[in-house]
């Protein structure tokens, strides 16, 4: 069957009986925009079955409910944002990262801080997984086992919408995560299954036997192989295999069944309607399986994801999706959409790939890879960004581009094995503190965890006493959050870097935590050590301050904004990172200086991208330092520079 318009009118009329809506309000209007699109994915990915139109309709229907309701003030904010669908770019917008009981104890008292969050300029906040899971494992929140209630101690759903409506109010929009592959083991679904109810157990991938499971397991990678070998789990009670690519606890999802799709919809509204403005889609790449595949980035992903947007579109337009979508350049792209689906799928992607090659270029105080990696990243779409980071709840895992790593002269295996080691801190010279996480015995890959200070060095300087050391650590800490904010698209800062956390290694003692190295980064807000931010004097009050100052000028600067260009330069210096921001009216050039040593940029430069003597650098307000020809960066530099009128 083909879409035609008599077809929708058809939907329509059916959908006027049951919700007694005018064929003029807003839900039909915004249902006839995406319905073509929406019958064309759906009807691509259940077709074949004999009543996928009435799984349509239901799923329609689901949207009427869902609209209908969501309160007035939700339905206020959605008419501005259809007017400014970019809204999102605004020169403002910072996102900063929290564990709800970690840095607040509980939904409601995150307003008792509120005024930290003003004070540093944060625009939308993250709220790290806070739905209901079991007691003991549950990946850090990610083994969901109801998203309709909140974890035990930290509140209510109404308490989150509260929350979520006063901080809206004050400029701050809430971000939540939706883990839209797997649920917990213990979810109501995976009980049903366990107790052999046929209609949940087609809400997972069973087996009877390993005969399909074994033929998966040759093209599908291990993604937890220390802990959680293989990607499939024998479940007793029924007999049977389930499919559990990240944990044991944690099983997939069988989205080739039109009802997981639906209560997936189902609870996307219900957190869109709980006040969520921003949704992050948690392991999206791994949504379809397919034998004889890695299992990820399918094309029928990509499908699901415009469904869920068109979904959302149509109740709450104007609340973002957030890609987590950890896979190589050339597949991020496609997150975003592509072609006619542009701007169909996600509007935030994480720049994974630009992350890790700053903490490269750390370690080697050269700056080849981390130009060639963000010269090579795909050119977005105007109406998409990235969203940079430096550190978040997860480890940092070494996933270049092999063809760029032999382009700039290294072995990748060598140079993986090299940072590793490095930020394990078992390589001569190093200053880093990291922990390794998820040691893989077949492909020797090894991933990184730590908090941006302790693997920056400032760790290791404060326990040398050695003033000197310290300086060149908060040095880089401050390089890369000028890098951060300097970057094209927006910001997200993770909580406690802004005042230099270090490692805490009490995990080790929580029998829970101990066999996870990430819980290292992932230490209680120390509201103790956050008084010390005031105080210039300390190391809090300097980290503190300066990415305040950075936020602000930031704001002040149209060229810093998302929607302003960006160049990666050459800037004739290995050790030197450049890259040129600029509009119609203004251009800013950054110069951020990798190495401990003072490094030199030729006055050359300036030339190629039409900027003249003499530069000011925006953060210091000083005019740049010229000897003899060239811009001088003293020991891990950055200079926004501008020029000077």
């Amino acid at each position: 069957m083909k879409y035609s318009r008599a077809y929708f009118l058809e939907f329509v009329g059916r959908l006027r009986e049951i919700f007694h809506m005018e064929e003029t309000c807003e839900f039909f209007l915004r249902l006839g925009l995406v319905f073509q699109d929406l019958f064309e994915q759906y009807r691509f990915l259940y077709g074949e079955r004999v009543n996928w139109q009435e799984h349509l309709f239901r799923l329609c229907c689901l949207l009427g409910e869902a609209y209908q309701g969501r309160d007035e003030f939700l339905k206020g904010i959605d008419r501005e944002r259809e007017k400014n669908p970019l809204w999102f770019f605004d020169r403002n917008m910072v996102g900063y990262v929290i564990y709800v009981d970690r840095w607040a104890k509980d939904v409601k008292s995150i307003l008792k801080h509120r005024d930290y969050l003003h004070e540093m300029g944060v625009t939308f906040l993250h709220l790290m997984p806070c739905f209901d899971v079991p007691e003991g494992e549950n990946d850090g929140g990610y083994a969901v086992r109801d998203y309709y209630t909140l974890r035990d101690g930290l509140g209510t759903c109404d308490d989150l919408k509260e929350v979520a409506e006063i901080l809206k109010k004050e400029g701050i929009f809430l971000m939540v995560d939706v883990v839209v592959n797997h649920t917990s083991s213990d979810h109501l679904w995976a009980k049903k299954a366990k107790e052999g109810e046929s209609f949940y157990e087609d809400f997972y991938y069973f087996f009877p036997d390993r005969v399909v499971p074994d033929e998966f397991e040759k093209t599908m990678p291990e993604i937890f192989p220390e802990t959680s070998p293989g990607n499939f789990t024998y479940v007793p009670e029924v007999k049977k295999w389930v499919m559990t690519v990240f944990h044991r606890y944690q099983w997939d999802l069988n989205y080739t069944n039109p009802y997981v799709l639906y209560e997936m919809v189902k609870i996307i509204l219900h957190l869109a309607n709980g006040g969520a403005d921003i949704l992050r889609l948690d392991a999206i790449p791994y949504l379809w399986k397919r034998l004889g595949t890695s299992c990820q980035n399918e094309p029928e992903v990509h499908r699901l994801i415009q469904i869920f947007k068109a979904c959302v579109s149509v109740v709450a337009p104007g609340v973002l999706f957030v890609a987590e979508a950890i896979v190589q350049p050339k597949e991020i792209l496609k997150y975003f959409g592509e072609g006619e689906s542009v701007g169909k799928e996600c509007d935030l992607t994480y720049n994974a790939s630009g992350m890790v090659c700053l903490w490269e270029a750390l370690a080697t105080r050269q700056v080849r890879l981390l130009t060639r990696t963000t010269c090579s990243q795909p050119h977005l779409p105007s109406m998409v960004s990235w969203l940079n980071y430096l550190r978040c709840h997860d480890d940092i895992g070494l996933g270049f581009d092999d063809e760029d790593v032999m382009a700039v002269g290294y072995s990748p295996r060598e140079h993986r094995r090299f940072l590793v080691d490095f930020y394990l801190g078992n390589f001569p010279g190093s200053w880093a503190r990291g922990l390794p996480f998820m040691s893989n015995p077949k492909n020797g890959d090894v991933r990184i965890s730590g908090t941006l200070a302790s693997l920056a060095g400032l760790e290791k300087a404060l326990e040398s006493e050695k003033s000197e050391e310290v300086e060149m650590a908060v040095g880089r800490i401050l390089l890369l959050f000028k890098v951060l904010f300097s970057f094209r698209g927006v910001p997200l800062v993770y909580y406690g870097d802004e005042i230099g956390n270090l490692n805490d290694y009490r995990f080790r003692e929580r029998e829970e935590e101990a066999s996870d190295s990430r819980w290292v980064h992932r230490p209680w807000m120390d509201w103790e050590k956050a008084k010390k931010r005031k105080n210039k004097k300390t190391i809090e009050g300097r980290i503190f301050q300066d990415v305040v100052l950075l936020i602000h000028k930031r704001s002040e600067l149209p060229v810093l904004w998302p929607v302003a260009s960006q160049n990666i330069l050459d800037s004739g210096n290995e050790s030197v990172f450049a890259y040129l921001r600029s509009t119609e009216t203004q251009a800013l050039l950054v110069l951020a200086n990798f190495s401990d040593k003072t490094q030199l940029v030729s006055e050359r430069l300036l030339g190629r991208i039409g900027m003249e003597f003499p530069l000011r650098d925006v953060i210091s307000g000083r005019e740049v330092v010229v000897v003899d020809g060239y811009i001088v960066l003293v020991p891990y530099a950055c200079l926004w520079l501008v020029e000077a009128c």
